[in-house]
């Protein structure tokens, strides 16, 4: 992390000769820029000293962005700044949960406060206090990667048996998929029918697994599979769900929680 001075916030990048000629070696890998002239305080993650063409790129304005509390109050000033985000525990964390490298475009990306507050407070929700939930969140605000990694700590996480994703439309199946995969390679395969779904629900190395609904409804409707699934019915899952608010009531929700009777649920609205 490197922490650097500027007068005009308005114009701010992080100039070509101010990289060139100041971070070599080492100090080409710092993950965080903290911007700040003591009363305005923004921060960054790093980006690629070249594009994909090779030539030098800048740190764009575009790309930085406030700190800011649980209550959406931003942390503007230095000190403020420096007493909330630069704690050692603090710090510590979002090096190691809340940054992402997109494995398909070599990017890396940290997440906005008010994601960072979502998957910590998800989480929380289902291990420490066993409970579901819901995030609310505005269209381009980055669900995405929201969930992405709320899923990805669940799946890591020795608690939790199996996670998975609900999608609602068939025909985000694969988008979903792409997009998750893009931040990290491999890291879910999709089941394309029902049948794989029951074989990947038996499968122990498969912790995280993204279908449609229907799918998920036809097997614990069908009689075939009854027997396939009655192991996995007292195992610890999470459910995340993908447009919640249009899906997850009436019988559709009912058939789930029935059969999956040691599970906890996060709806994304």
């Amino acid at each position: 992390m490197e922490t650097i001075p500027f007068t005009n916030p308005q114009r701010y990048c992080v100039s070509s000769g101010y990289r060139r000629f100041s971070f070599r070696g080492l100090f080409r890998f710092i993950q965080l820029f903290v911007i700040s002239n003591l009363m305005i305080t923004k921060c960054c993650a790093n980006i690629n000293e070249n594009d994909p063409s090779g030539h030098k790129q800048d740190i764009l304005k575009s790309l930085t962005f406030f700190w800011t509390d649980e209550n959406n109050v931003r942390v503007s000033k230095l000190m403020d700044f420096t007493n909330t985000f630069l704690t050692k525990f603090h710090l510590t964390e979002m090096l190691s949960k809340y940054f992402v490298i997109n494995d398909t475009e070599h990017v890396l990306l940290v997440m906005r406060p008010y994601q960072v507050y979502a998957v910590k407070h998800a989480f929380d929700r289902i291990i420490m206090a066993n409970m579901n939930g819901y995030v609310f969140h505005t269209t381009g605000s980055g669900k995405t990667l929201t969930s992405y990694k709320l899923a990805s700590l669940l799946r890591d996480d020795r608690r939790i048996d199996k996670v998975f994703f609900l999608i609602d439309r068939s025909n985000l199946d694969d988008q979903t998929v792409d997009e998750y995969n893009s931040f990290e390679a491999r890291f879910v395969d999709q089941t394309d029918s029902t049948y794989n779904l029951v074989k990947d629900l038996q499968d122990l190395s498969k912790t995280l697994i993204i279908m449609t609904i229907q799918k998920m409804v036809t097997a614990l409707r069908s009689e075939e599979y009854d027997a396939s699934i009655t192991t996995f019915r007292q195992q610890k899952c999470v459910f995340i769900i993908d447009e919640c608010h249009r899906s997850q009531f009436g019988k559709i929700h009912s058939q789930i929680s029935k059969h999956c009777q040691n599970s906890n649920y996060i709806g994304f609205t």
